[in-house]
């Protein structure tokens, strides 16, 4: 197996670690929902059991729709700050760190570059990219988005 080096356009590093503040999102179908994320000093990571209903594999962090969402496949999401000021600009508005519902905020990377089981460690974790991010319809009526979910899937860097 070889060795797979990565390079970066800058020095990477997390910018926020953030956890859901549950809430009931309504659109088509009310519902509880953890996509809504805030900034805490710190995560505790770990590996849940590897169905989705097994939850987040982050401490304190709430799955709203666990039959799709959590569990060792998903059990941690990443996404740049550069890819949340695009949106942002092509929306027209800012959108802050956790706003896309990632665990990690990071600066430096770019996850469409990261290879599906590449481990790389963010602080004291060795975490292991297993998918990149599926955008679902909870995603989309949290951002008030038609046609969003097609749209940030076509765009290719969706996180990790």
């Amino acid at each position: 197996m070889g060795t797979t080096v990565m390079t970066f356009s800058a020095r990477p590093r997390v910018l926020s670690t953030n956890i859901a503040q549950p809430f009931t999102l309504v659109g088509r179908t009310p519902r509880q929902t953890g996509i809504g994320k805030v900034a805490v000093s710190s995560l505790d990571v770990f590996a849940p059991d590897p169905n989705y209903s097994d939850g987040s594999g982050v401490a304190g962090d709430f799955v709203g729709d666990s039959k799709h969402h959590g569990g060792a496949e998903k059990a941690v999401y990443l996404y740049a700050r550069e890819e949340l000021d695009d949106w942002g600009e092509q929306a027209g508005r800012s959108y802050p760190n956790g706003m896309f519902g990632e665990n990690v905020t990071t600066e430096g990377v770019s996850w469409s570059e990261i290879l599906v089981n590449q481990r790389f460690s963010v602080g004291s974790a060795v975490l292991e990219v297993s998918s990149p991010r599926q955008p679902c319809r909870t995603f989309a009526d949290w951002l008030g988005r038609k046609g969003w979910v097609k749209t940030f899937a076509q765009h290719g860097d969706c996180g990790t």
